[in-house]
Parts: structure tokens; sequence; C-alpha cells
């Protein structure tokens, strides 16, 4: 388990270089007004695959973990549905390719960009149901930003400025990533699909997953009708920048989540909270580290001249968002992998009421900061999601444990720990 952390750590490490590389690429490439375009319609697409995805990552692991991925043999309703997502992005991006010869409009850009994310959380669903956390961190946090990288700077260096060209790039790496680890099993859907279908979707996992993940993609996207794309820029740069920050979670998401699965299955609530813990000050860890690494990289781009910070108009601006937006992070790491924790223990009503009532006090707080017109503000906002979400979570989770304890009696492990 730990060389399977470390590897993950390791390979989000490389990956979130080369994104860093990216974001400064874009700033340089397209400008604030170009990348605010640009990621606004990623937010986008990014809340339309969750309306396609509809649970089912969470519905197919939950399902068929630990699962041997080498006896997965077509016709089956995992492969079917990764390859119907994988399809559909081709086509639509056939379209909005179409389309954009005709007009310079990007919202034509949102389906393909949302088929293709979908498709790769499914991809990465599948792989995490296999145990093989370090391979769907490598397809998801490694290999696609080192392909979107390289595509961007190829537009970069023939001085292309239309965010639609880079957001052509961003589908077919996402796509290409996705396809990496499964094309043996694509290709048996391919050949062999009928009879199988798709994987049934969960009424609750559809809106626990709506409701976990939505808040993402809310910040950018509620506030790109309010805000200017180039004051957008500040908001989105600063959450890209502490992505890295949220490492430790993916990690232990990763690994973790099939292991506590099978726990709950076991009926072992001394295990589940042996592994929780673990993860909590795992993910902990890594982001609190994540976080002076960022900020001293910014510091010294700054001084430099170099990377966004030189790139925007108010450079003091974009420094106070980032903090605002890292300690946000800091707050979801905390609570480690709570999201999946908690549905994993059978919290799906709570999880999604919790996290929509969460949910539409960030969208009023969005609101009424874009009215104002104040990035600042929107930026303190999402730092009091996270912290809500994360103490809610939390307290969620102690509580379901001391139920389930009480109710089976303290296991063996339970009593070796206790």
């Amino acid at each position: 388990m730990l060389r399977a952390l470390s590897s993950i750590v390791v390979l989000q490490a490389l990956g979130a270089a080369f994104a860093l590389a990216t974001v400064i690429l874009l700033t340089s490439a397209l400008g604030a007004d170009g990348y605010g375009r640009y990621i606004w319609i990623i937010s986008a697409a990014g809340i339309g695959s969750l309306v396609l995805q509809r649970g089912q990552p969470t519905t197919l692991i939950k399902k068929h973990a630990p699962l041997d991925l080498a006896k997965v043999k077509a016709p089956s309703e995992m492969a079917n549905t990764y390859l119907f997502y994988l399809l559909g992005a081709l086509v639509t991006l056939t379209i909005a390719f179409a389309t954009s010869l005709i007009t310079s409009n990007e919202l034509a850009w949102i389906a393909p960009a949302a088929f293709a994310l979908t498709a790769l959380n499914i991809s990465d669903a599948i792989l995490r149901a296999a145990e093989r956390g370090v391979r769907a961190q490598f397809a998801r946090d490694f290999l696609r930003p080192i392909a979107l990288f390289g595509g961007f700077i190829l537009l970069w260096v023939a001085e292309v400025k239309e965010p639609i060209f880079y957001l052509l790039i961003f589908v077919v790496c996402t796509a290409f990533a996705s396809i990496y680890y499964l094309c043996p099993l694509t290709l048996q859907a391919a050949r062999n699909w009928r009879g199988a279908g798709l994987v049934k979707t969960n009424g609750a996992h559809f809106q626990v997953s709506l409701s976990r993940s939505v808040g993402n993609h809310l910040p950018i996207f509620v506030s790109g009708f309010f805000l200017t794309p180039d004051t957008l820029a500040y908001l989105a740069i600063a959450i890209r920048l502490a992505g890295p920050l949220n490492f430790g979670v993916k990690a232990a998401r990763a690994v973790f989540g099939a292991r506590i699965n099978r726990h709950v299955k076991a009926n072992k609530p001394s295990a589940i909270r042996h592994d929780y813990r673990i993860a909590i000050l795992f993910s902990l860890f890594i982001s609190v580290l994540a976080a002076v690494g960022v900020a001293i990289l910014l510091l010294v781009l700054g001084y430099f001249g170099l990377g966004p910070v030189a790139d925007l108009a108010d450079q003091d601006l974009l420094l106070w968002v980032f903090v605002t937006i890292a300690f946000a992070q800091l707050c979801r790491a905390a609570a480690g992998p709570g999201q999946l924790t908690a549905v994993l223990l059978h919290a799906e009503r709570f999880v999604r009421n919790y996290n929509i009532l969460m949910l539409l006090c960030l969208s009023a707080g969005l609101i009424v900061a874009g009215l104002i017109g104040d990035v600042r503000l929107s930026a303190i906002v999402v730092l009091f999601y996270s912290a809500g979400t994360s103490i809610g979570l939390v307290c969620k989770i102690r509580s379901a444990l001391h139920g389930l304890r009480n109710s089976s009696g303290p296991d063996q492990r339970g009593q070796q720990l206790d």
C-alpha cells in the first residue's frame, strides 16, 4: 500500500508540474480574456459530464470492487458504458469542429469536452474498482497533462490565439488518456457489445455524485455569468494553481476506496476507521507540502517576472485569491476521501442533502460576489464552502462508524487496535 501511495504522489507531482506549465503557457498564449473564455467552457463541460455520468462511477465501484480486470470479457456493461461515452466524444467533436468552420463561438465545444471527461471518469472508475489506482492516476494526472502541454505548446509556437483550437486539443488528449489502459477491453466491446447494456444508474448515487462534484465547477461557471473573462481569469488561475493541494485526497481515494469498501462489506468498523484515519493524515500532509511548494514557486516566478503572475495586470490580486483558494483546498484535505467513505457507509442520503444545502449556499454567495464584482469575495465564498462541507462529512462518518460498531460489536481487528 505504501508503495502504491508513493507512486501515485510522484505521478501527481510530475503531472502537476506539467499542469502548472500549461497554465503559464495558456495565459501567455491566450491572454487573460482568452483564458477566461477557455476555462469557462471547461467548467461548463465538467458540469455536463456529471449529468452524463449519472453517478455511474460510484455505482461501478460499489458494485464490482474488488474487480479482476483480466476476467472481464465482452459483452460487458462496463466496457459498453465506456465505449458509449468515447463514441459520444468522437461524434460531438466532429460536430463541434464543423460548427467552428462556420462560427467562432466556443459553446459547441461543451458537448465533446463533457463526453471526453465522462469517458475518462468511467475509465478511472474501472481501474480503481480493479485496485489499479496507480494506473488510474498515471492516465489522469500524468499522461493527460503531458499530452495537453505538448499539444498546447505546438499551438503556442504557431501563434494560435483562438480558444477553439485549445479546446480541440483538450478533447483529444482527454479521450486518449481514457483509452490508454482500456484498449483491449474497448476493442472487445466494439466487436461484441450486444446483450450487456450499460451500467445501470442509481438515483441516490447520481444525486450524491452531482452534489459532491459540481462544487468543483460552480465557482468558475457561476462567476462567469457576472465577471468579465479577464477578471474571471484571476479566480480560474488561482484554482488551477491550487490544484496540487488536492493530491493527497485523490491518492487516498484511489488507494483506500476499494479497501474501505471491502471492510464495509465485511462489516469491520474498526478497520474502516483505521484506514480512514490514515487516509486523512496522508491527504493533509501531502496538501500542506504542495501548498508550500506552489507558494514558493509563485514567489520565485514573480520575482523573475515569469509565469501567470507576470501575465496579469494585478499581481497582488492573484496572490491574494490563490492563498484563499489554497486554504479552501486544505479544508478539503482535512476530510480525506470523505465523500466516497460516507457513500460506502450507506450515508448517500445525508451526503446528497448536505451537499445540496452547501451548494445552495455556495451558489448564493457566488451570485452576490458576482453582482458586487469582487473576485476576492468569490474566493472567500469558496473557502467557507469547503470548510463547511468537510466538517459535515467528518461528523457524519464518525456517527456512522459509531452506529456500525454498536450494531455489530467489536471485530477482532478492532480489539487489537483499541
